[in-house]
């Protein structure tokens, strides 16, 4: 097998020949079908594709001599102390630019081409991972790169003992890594290298590894998650997971948080939840929302959290049902979850949200402070920049204006927007606050117009550099003054006066008034010249 392209070997293998490397059988192999040196570890090639065609037409004249030529010299290559650090930290240059991942590359790693080789991948792999326990942890992870890019791919394209064989070694392996630092690295790249079939057998063994030595529990956890398991490995799981589950950091959060979404079903969602809920790191107390900037750790935990209730319908009612049962304070991990609940644009959970919101409202369970908290954690302005939250927000706080007349309503509807206007700072997105209060004022009835008006006039005093860009789209409520009360004139007024009159926000307490921005005394003076003219109109 190795005897072929013999030509083609000599002359390309003589740089080689006096390193560790090239005395091996394996890498004579792939220099006869077109792989060459540059220097060191710097490897070239001309054509990818070419080069692979090359191999499969060899192969094929004997895939089972192939496939063994290719595990034994492999796996004499990587047993030499000396020729494996060539080959593992080697990278091959293309003279022809492949597309990886939808981009061009220019280069890849010697073991990533290795693991490309057509018809013999799995036995590629299965040297490979045999050989990880015995090489220099220097060298692992070079490995564990090339394993993680080729995921299921590889186990699920296995003939030559198939991917029983293959999970066989593996966890051999695993026992192997047990006390060693690569051990996290290799069952996230386990999850991806097994087929669905061997999911049970792969789980059990992390189960056991992780009952063992709980340090290895969330990298057992996370790759659990994502097999397909029957109920008896769940609930063995989550039992595990339970009596850990005080001890756990809040950086081990967004794997805890994924992991129990994903298990959540109907016959658990009564343990599983309430346990969640109290774990989430969303409270007063909590270190995480004391920093100016938090931790990119929280940031993963709530996208887990959306991700999780997007994809359990289950875990997502069940959370609204323990929240509406609470008869006390609504908590900020409470807010924040309905919060997340609205980003999803489900008509059935807008509608759950808002009449939940509405009624701990009305009773007095929902403040303006915990909402402001939850408003600005999940803002840009907090640092856990979320898209989806202002669309949701904003509907939220129309629909909280056509709740009653209650003072609680008007006040929790003013914080909100409020809450937008300074914690969604782009102008967009501003804009679309000032135009959703200006449409309630001229379309809504009575109660929604003095709603949007008292938030008008609110941001008017006290953000009225943000309000002064939008002032002229103010104007337009003048056209509708005829079906206003004379208490809504005023404050319409009142708000249009401070923009084109008023000063800046003064910047701090016993301070001088902050500069005006760039732009503003412009804007300031075409208010009021449009306001004295329509003034003057309506004295005549």
């Amino acid at each position: 097998f190795f005897r072929l392209n013999l030509v083609g070997f000599v002359s390309a293998s003589l740089p080689m020949a006096d390193t560790a490397l090239g005395k091996h059988k394996f890498w004579k192999w792939l220099v006869s079908h077109g792989l060459s040196t540059d220097s060191g570890t710097l490897f070239h090639t001309d054509n990818l594709a070419e080069f692979l065609q090359r191999v499969r037409r060899g192969v094929l004249v004997s895939p089972a001599a192939a496939a063994k030529d290719v595990y034994d010299d492999l796996t004499a290559l990587l047993g030499d102390p000396e020729a494996n650090v060539e080959f593992l930290e080697g990278r091959v240059k293309l003279s022809v630019p492949f597309s990886r991942d939808g981009q061009l590359a220019h280069s890849l790693s010697l073991c990533e081409l290795v693991l490309r080789l057509p018809m013999v991948q799995p036995t590629v792999v299965k040297v490979l991972v045999e050989a990880l326990p015995g090489l220099n942890p220097r060298l692992g992870p070079f490995v564990l790169s090339g394993l993680r890019w080729m995921g299921a791919t590889v186990a699920r394209d296995s003939s030559l003992g198939g991917s029983s064989d293959l999970v066989d070694t593996a966890l051999q392996v695993l026992e192997t890594l047990q006390e060693g630092p690569l051990l996290c690295d290799f069952v996230e790249v386990l999850r991806d290298l097994v087929d669905v079939t061997h999911h049970e057998r792969v789980a059990s063994a992390l189960l056991a590894m992780a009952e063992c030595n709980g340090s290895y529990l969330l990298a057992a956890l996370d790759a659990i998650g994502s097999m397909v398991l029957p109920s008896d490995i769940q609930s063995r799981a989550l039992e595990l997971l339970f009596t850990k589950l005080d001890s756990l950091r809040e950086e081990d959060l967004p794997v805890v948080v994924k992991f129990l979404l994903q298990g959540v079903t109907p016959g658990n969602a009564g343990e599983v939840v309430p346990r969640l809920r109290q774990k989430l790191p969303f409270t007063d107390r909590s270190p995480s929302l004391t920093t100016a900037v938090p931790p990119s750790w929280l940031y993963l935990v709530v996208d887990a959290l959306r991700s999780g209730l997007d994809g359990s319908p289950v875990a997502a009612e069940r959370f609204v049902m323990e929240i509406r049962s609470v008869s006390g304070k609504m908590t900020l991990t409470d807010a924040v979850v309905l919060v997340l609940l609205l980003t999803l644009n489900q008509p059935s959970y807008t509608a759950l949200v808002e009449s939940t919101m509405q009624m701990k409202v009305r009773s007095g369970q929902l403040t303006g402070a915990t909402i402001s908290q939850a408003v600005r954690l999940l803002s840009p302005k907090g640092g856990l920049e979320l898209p989806e939250v202002f669309e949701g927000l904003l509907s939220l706080s129309r629909a909280a204006l056509l709740w009653g007349t209650s003072r609680a309503f008007a006040t929790f509807a003013g914080t909100l927007f409020r809450e937008l206007m300074v914690g969604f700072p782009s102008p967009l997105n501003q804009q679309e606050v000032v135009s959703a209060l200006i449409r309630s004022a001229s379309e809504g009835e009575q109660q929604v117009v003095n709603g949007a008006l008292d938030v008008l006039l609110d941001l008017c005093m006290h953000h009225s550099p943000a309000m002064r860009r939008f002032s002229v789209r103010l104007l337009v409520l003048l056209d509708d003054m005829l079906a206003m009360s004379l208490l809504q004139v005023r404050k319409l007024y009142r708000a249009l006066v401070i923009l084109a009159y008023g000063e800046a926000v003064p910047a701090g307490e016993g301070g001088s008034a902050a500069p005006k921005a760039f732009g503003e005394e412009a804007s300031q003076a075409a208010l009021r010249g449009q306001l004295e003219i329509i003034l003057r109109k309506q004295l005549s």
